[in-house]
């Protein structure tokens, strides 16, 4: 054989052997690195699906637990004895939430359900941690039900945990959570505590299920080489993420592990690797296969090898489909719990949006210069700006998770209100760079709860006036006032007036109760204008009301109130058999600082309005002080020489209103006859401010408002004549105000003190005045006589003139004034001006002649004396007329 051909037969033989070589090196490559890769692929997969996990399972319990904060909340305010008729509003809770259970307890540990069921949880977990002012998700087994979890808020009372608000969740609807995107038979999911104790799972093996610990389940023999139990316990104890390998009950499995941010729980996902190891298996056996027939033609190696990597190819695409699905399942879940996810990067300050966070922030995937592009560009409302940008800052400086509720744009349907929460991500150094933000739509919920918070509002509002007045009731004032003495500070002085009116029984016998009751009406406004906005008012009942004040220094103040106070209630009424008195008796008690109780203010008030009952009523007494010592004193309204200011401010002409100026006008007192003056009976205090500047016309409203801040800014005296109007808006009169500015120590915006008066007679009399001197005028300005005043005590005469006369226009009238003004010259003039300065005539008139040059005039004199209400003459209206005018020079003979 030439060597030509042992070449071509070396490589006959040699490349059928070369391709078995490299079909075996390919397929012992095949069998390792591609199922590495996989695995790799699997484990990534199975990390993240971990992570959305955790995040979904945190969201929902958190969701949840805002509920149940937000419910706590609106009965923090209502005490624990009325919180039997709130009980039923339970229900309407649990319509919004995913409780099968609501359970509200008072700090007994008792209380209902929201069936209407008694329950008593004083032994439970979760009641005794929420007592301690802790907020609880926790799963618990009892005897009477399946096992549940349970989410628990302590109810706070100025600042004190008063009860507890508890929900129940069935496992069997956490169980649904866990198995949300697992990976059918080939995974499943559990929770355990930092202890290992599992807490609760979906599709666990039977080796979790029968120990129901992790660490007790795996030891150094199960897991896999390079895996430890220490290693294992130290993660769950200190709630770090990880991963490791083992075999249980005969199967390798793959786990990966992180906190949930709940408690010390830590969630679980497992991944049975088995499906991966039976393909390996598989791709083995092909192995042995073909080695078994590595005589065979190097096509049928070729073959055999496009085969397996036809078929491994299609495992591969399986996979990702399952891994597709997986994200489906997940993407689901997000959108039925009305989530939106995205990633926030800390290097770019950029968010990096999904599809179901587009309609949150905008069209743009990737979105720069965040928050501040989101502020400026409207995204955000400007009164959640602050807050929202402020969330970032916390992110920025490393803080693990940061959130908020924020006014958030949703396209063009309007601003939402959207709960945003960010848990940051860390690098191995422990560096942040990347943050998870997730937004929740809470528009129904926190528009719900805040309407709700209004009614209750109203409603404790309404619980805590008396009907008839509008004052504090007995109850609410009791807790006031204790509220008050335990934070009142050192060295400042508590008063309490305890009033009984004198003579009111008379009232109700001989006018009758409805008369009665709009005494109490009156008499609670009289004790309001009395004291400051601050100072607690309220009635007893029947005819005692109280008032609790606090004031710094001496009690000069306390007795000045109780001095007004006794004169302010001095009223007088018509009856059958005469007039009918009604005044006040007054008990007034004073201690200092804290560390005193209501009970021991009111029976000392309480002594002291019996003395005063004794003493002859209508009067007060102040109480010894406990503490300084101060005596007692006793003064009547008699000794401060008072009078009845109730008659006096009804029956006289003008009107008393007193105002507090602070950014508005608020009327503190309005005598009754203010009302009449304004010619209404009656206001009602809850708008008195608007109805009284309503009646003001709107033209001269903004000046009167002007002037009495400018009054109560610097001292000055307000004087200011305005018009009002009827409830139609036509005008009805005039009115002037006299205001001036009052000292008042112990309020913090000034007080005007303004007297109203009537004036529309008297405007009515200056226009006809007006009318009558335009007349006047018009018929001097036709006529050709010449009009003249006088003052008698001066005897100095004024000439009215004519539009645009500065003197004389005629030679005639010149001549005729001269006269008049040098009167002394003629006998005559002088004798008429002497009649009529002596006053001995009202009136007069005469004929007269007056030469001067050339010129020789004959003209009449008339007048007329005017005298005031005392019969003194005070002013005298003459008139001047040319009789004949003689031009021609007289010559004498």
């Amino acid at each position: 054989m030439d060597r030509e051909s042992q070449k071509i037969g070396a490589w006959t033989l040699a490349m059928p052997l070369l391709l078995v070589a490299i079909a075996i090196i390919a397929m012992l490559a095949y069998r390792e690195v591609p199922i590495r890769q996989q695995m790799e692929r699997a484990y990534t997969a199975l990390q993240r699906s971990a992570e959305e996990q955790a995040d979904l399972l945190r969201s929902e319990f958190e969701e949840q637990q805002l509920l149940l904060t937000a419910c706590a909340k609106s009965f923090s305010n209502v005490g624990n004895a009325d919180w039997g008729p709130l009980y039923e509003r339970l229900n309407d809770f649990s319509r919004v939430t995913c409780f099968y259970r609501l359970g509200l307890l008072d700090a007994s540990g008792t209380g209902y359900s929201n069936s209407g069921i008694r329950v008593d949880e004083s032994a439970s977990a979760f009641f005794k941690e929420s007592m301690a002012g802790h907020s609880i998700i926790l799963k618990e087994s009892t005897a009477a039900s399946q096992d549940r979890f349970v989410l628990s808020v302590p109810i706070y009372r100025d600042g004190k945990v008063v009860g507890v608000l508890y929900g129940s969740l069935e496992e069997q609807n956490f169980n649904k959570l866990l198995a949300a995107s697992l990976y059918g038979d080939t995974a499943y999911a559990f929770i355990c505590d930092g202890s290992g104790e599992i807490i609760s799972g979906s599709g666990m093996g039977p080796g979790f299920l029968s120990s129901g610990n992790v660490l007790t389940c795996l030891s150094s023999e199960t897991l896999d080489k390079g895996f430890y139990t220490d290693n294992l316990a130290a993660d769950l104890e200190n709630s770090s993420a990880g991963h490791t390998a083992y075999t249980l009950d005969g199967q390798r499995q793959y786990s990966v592990y992180l906190p949930v941010g709940i408690n010390d729980w830590m969630l679980f996902r497992v991944l049975f690797t088995a499906s991966v190891e039976a393909e390996a298996g598989e791709l083995v056996r092909s192995g042995n296969l073909i080695l078994t027939v590595m005589g065979l033609a190097s096509i049928l190696v070729l073959v055999v090898f496009y085969m397996i990597n036809a078929r491994s190819r299609r495992w591969l695409e399986n996979e990702q489909e399952q891994l597709r699905l997986s994200d489906a399942r997940f993407r689901i879940a997000l959108e039925n719990s009305h989530v939106s996810i995205w990633d926030y990067d800390f290097a770019t300050h950029s968010i990096i949006q999904a599809e179901h966070s587009l309609a949150l922030h905008g069209d743009d995937r990737v979105i720069l210069n965040v928050p501040h592009s989101l502020v400026a560009g409207g995204i955000v409302h400007p009164e959640s700006a602050k807050e929202f940008v402020e969330m970032y800052h916390i992110l920025q400086s490393g803080e693990k998770q940061a959130e908020g509720v924020f006014r958030i744009r949703r396209g063009d349907s309007g601003y939402w209100y959207q709960h945003i929460r960010y848990k940051t991500i860390y690098d191995a150094h422990g560096k942040p760079y990347r943050a998870i933000g997730m937004a929740e739509d809470v528009t129904e919920r926190y528009e719900a709860a805040r309407q709700y918070q209004k009614e209750l509002n109203q409603l404790s509002d309404l619980a805590q006036r008396d009907q008839l007045t509008g004052l504090l009731n007995r109850s609410a004032l009791e807790k006031e006032i204790t509220a008050r003495l335990e934070t009142a500070i050192p060295d400042t002085l508590n008063a309490m007036y305890l009033i009984d009116l004198d003579g009111f029984k008379k009232v109700n016998d001989e006018l009758g109760h409805q008369r009665g009751d709009r005494t109490l009406s009156e008499i609670s406004q009289a004790i309001r204008g009395v004291f400051r906005t601050g100072d607690l008012v309220g009635r007893l009942g029947g005819d005692e009301f109280i008032v609790f004040l606090t004031v710094s220094g001496t009690p000069d103040l306390i007795e000045s109130r109780a001095n007004e106070l006794c004169n302010a209630l001095q009223f007088v009424y018509t009856g059958g058999d005469g007039p009918i008195h009604v005044t006040a008796s007054i008990g007034v008690a004073i201690c200092t600082g804290s560390g005193h109780t209501f009970a021991e203010l009111y029976a000392d008030a309480d002594k002291s309005l019996y003395r005063a009952k004794e003493e002859g009523r209508n009067r007060y007494i102040l109480s010894a002080d406990p503490v300084s010592g101060t005596f007692e004193e006793s003064l009547s309204a008699e000794h401060t020489n008072a009078i009845p200011l109730k008659t006096l401010l009804e029956y006289m002409d003008g009107g008393i209103l007193m105002c507090e100026m602070s950014r508005e006008i608020h009327v503190l007192y309005a005598s009754p006859s203010f009302y009449t003056c304004i010619c209404h009976d009656h206001i009602p205090p809850e708008n008195k401010e608007q109805m009284l500047l309503s009646m003001i016309y709107p033209e001269d409203r903004p000046g009167l408002i002007s002037a009495l801040f400018k009054g109560a800014a610097d001292g000055s005296v307000v004087d200011f004549v305005y018009r009002t109007t009827t409830c139609c808006g036509e005008q009805r009169g005039w009115h002037h105000l006299r205001a001036v500015r009052i000292p008042d120590a112990n309020c913090e915006n000034p007080i005007m003190l303004g007297v109203v008066t009537d004036i529309t007679e008297l405007m009515a009399g200056r226009e006809e005045l007006k009318k009558s001197n335009e007349r006047l005028h018009f018929a001097f300005e036709q006529s050709g006589l010449i009009l003249w005043e006088a003052d008698p005590s001066s005897r100095k005469i004024r000439f009215w003139l004519r539009e645009n006369e500065q003197a004389a226009d005629t030679e005639l009238e010149r001549i005729i004034r001269n006269a008049l003004q040098h009167r002394d010259e003629d006998e005559r003039l002088h004798t008429f001006f002497d009649g009529l300065y002596c006053g001995r005539r009202e009136e007069d008139e005469g004929m007269f002649f007056r030469q001067e040059n050339d010129m020789f005039v004959r003209f009449r004199l008339a007048y007329r004396l005017l005298r005031d209400d005392m019969g003194n003459a005070v002013s005298v209206i003459g008139v001047a007329e040319p009789v004949c005018e003689v031009t021609k020079p007289m010559h004498a003979d």
